[in-house]
């Protein structure tokens, strides 16, 4: 997020980074050259209603952690790299990033606070649902429906017109040519499932 947000700055100051919110009270002071911060009410400390982006590549953790700040009436805000390559009929939610090298094919849409990472690809008509996260090089093929709390691997693909259902895993390097039942995990090419999410096992524990 920071070098998102670095980049963005580059071009039209906007943003001032206070710092990263560390909820584990891991003791490191610094990362990416800015504070680590104990806690959100070190934070909020700082500024009065902050907006923020979620970190965490979990996603049940991110949900976690984006209601905790909201609760707060910090706000959600998106952050989209420079570098995108976005269409015309977009819609990217609040509270989600936009990694650097990625494409977000004509009337895709973006739920709340979704991770899209480095260089991927979200074809036309699909949909990310709130909170998932797609791993680096992964393929979301057009008009593919992910649920709510959904993950995908590195370098995995979607094939066109799927849906994988809300707390649902896709392993890396996985060609999924099926739907996949919610909280389930699938593994392979073709990708069949094997286990629940362990996100999804600690959450509902």
């Amino acid at each position: 997020m920071a070098w998102i947000i670095d980049d963005l700055n580059s071009l039209h100051a906007e943003w001032h980074l206070l710092g990263f919110v560390d909820t584990q009270n891991s003791g490191r002071l610094e990362h990416y050259g800015r504070p680590v911060l104990n806690g959100y009410a070190a934070a909020s400390s700082l500024c009065t209603q902050p907006f923020f982006a979620c970190g965490m590549g979990t996603p049940a953790i991110r949900c976690q952690e984006a209601r905790r700040a909201e609760d707060l009436r910090w706000q959600p805000a998106a952050l989209i790299h420079p570098s995108v390559i976005q269409a015309k009929f977009v819609s990217v939610g609040e509270g989600s990033t936009i990694g650097a090298g990625s494409m977000l094919a004509p009337y895709s849409h973006v739920g709340r606070h979704c991770a899209i990472n480095l260089q991927t690809t979200i074809g036309h008509d699909a949909c990310v649902g709130d909170f998932s996260v797609v791993s680096p090089g992964a393929r979301i093929l057009g008009r593919v429906a992910l649920e709510d709390r959904v993950f995908v691997g590195a370098n995995a693909t979607v094939y066109p017109g799927r849906r994988i259902g809300a707390g649902a895993t896709l392993a890396a390097n996985s060609f999924l040519h099926t739907d996949l039942a919610a909280g389930q995990s699938a593994l392979g090419v073709p990708a069949r499932p094997f286990l629940p999410c362990p996100h999804e096992i600690e959450q509902n524990a």
